[in-house]
């Protein structure tokens, strides 16, 4: 009864550890639509010039061919399909006018991640203290984050 007690005390979440609140969060395996920025941009049609790049490297050019696999959505928009880990970085769209002058640009930063099985969390009662363990399983780093009434608990997490 007294584990009972004090698991219920305790909230547990999981989390990854260094969270980035610029980042834009997907998983492997899914797709993912990084928009522009700039409404509208349909009704141009060809008049403008859209350039999109990954880790500075243009993945996308609606006037030239870039040889790379990249879609974008009718409004520009680029679609990432059956994302990977490499699939992380900074994406900036680039949208110049018919003379060349950069009318705006937008960058999103992609954060993805390999999905996390579902953890074994375990307990071991001593008295006055109670230990708790949580295993995902998983062959990728996984950064586990205890909490404690709503609060992170830092380091050895010892309560």
């Amino acid at each position: 009864m007294t584990v009972v007690v004090l698991i219920s005390l305790i909230l547990l979440s999981l989390g990854f550890a260094g969270a980035d609140e610029e980042c834009v969060y997907a998983a492997v395996g899914k797709t993912k639509v990084i928009d522009h920025d700039y409404p509208g941009l349909e009704l141009l049609e060809q008049s403008f010039h859209l350039r999109w790049t990954h880790d500075s490297k243009i993945v996308y050019d609606n006037k030239k061919d870039t040889g790379q696999k990249y879609q974008t959505t009718k409004n520009g928009s680029l679609l990432l399909e059956n994302l990977q880990l490499d699939n992380t970085g900074t994406y900036q769209a680039t949208i110049y006018d018919n003379l060349g002058k950069n009318m705006k640009s937008t960058v999103t930063r992609l954060c993805v991640f390999a999905p996390v099985s579902k953890p074994h969390l375990t307990h071991n009662c001593n008295g006055t203290s109670v230990m708790l363990r949580c295993d995902v399983g998983n062959p990728v780093v996984v950064n586990v984050v205890w909490q404690h009434n709503g609060n992170i608990l830092p380091g050895q997490t010892l309560l």
